[in-house]
């Protein structure tokens, strides 16, 4: 009989998965491995040969997040959309996304928080600013496209895109709270055609 092969980076999106779910549940701040390693299915120890400490798997978690959300932008924001209409499927792939993915929702704050550069020592999530500022890149892009093409006047693409941005992490913070309706379909729409208002060419 032939050895078991086992995919490793399989298995590492697994433990990174129910880790995810482990910090819905718990909070960064409080958990402990063996949690992970009871909601993967796995022994404690088989987490070590995947990552060395917690702060790894804390920093794998939101890696995966990322790359989970940036596909899902990625392949609904497709060519044949224009500038404008990029623009509002952000906001409504990002509702759409946060709103069946709920427990990425509650721990996106504890990501932020563990972004956060303290005085002493580093912070947790060294990758987070990169992460942004690709995030940003991102959406100038969309806008300077928007420009080009005549959808949108002259303006500056850096700081709409850090205004895009900032709006929905504040509209995530409101959702977690329940000061708004994830589920609501029109929000999209209504903040996204707010937001294009200042700068559309017509």
């Amino acid at each position: 009989m032939s050895p078991k092969v086992v995919d490793k980076q399989k298995k590492r999106d697994k433990i990174l998965r129910a880790a995810l779910k482990v910090f819905s549940d718990r909070g960064i701040a409080d958990f402990k491995m063996i949690d992970i390693a009871k909601a993967a299915g796995i022994g404690k120890g088989t987490i070590y040969e995947y990552f060395s400490s917690k702060e790894d798997v804390i920093t794998g978690c939101f890696e995966i997040f990322m790359h989970d959300f940036g596909d899902i932008l990625a392949s609904g924001l497709g060519e044949k959309s224009n500038p404008k209409e990029k623009i509002i499927n952000f906001f409504k792939l990002s509702f759409k996304y946060f709103s069946q993915h709920q427990e990425a929702m509650s721990v996106l704050f504890d990501f932020w928080a563990a972004g956060i550069p303290r005085k002493h020592g580093t912070p947790l999530i060294p990758s987070m600013k990169k992460e942004y500022f690709e995030f940003q890149k991102y959406l100038a892009a969309i806008l300077e496209d928007g420009i080009k093409e005549n959808y949108f006047k002259q303006h500056d693409t850096q700081t709409t895109a850090l205004i895009i941005l900032a709006t929905l992490d504040g509209l995530m913070f409101q959702a977690v709270l329940g000061v708004i309706d994830i589920e609501d379909k029109s929000l999209p729409d209504k903040i996204s055609n707010t937001l294009l208002e200042g700068i559309l060419n017509e």
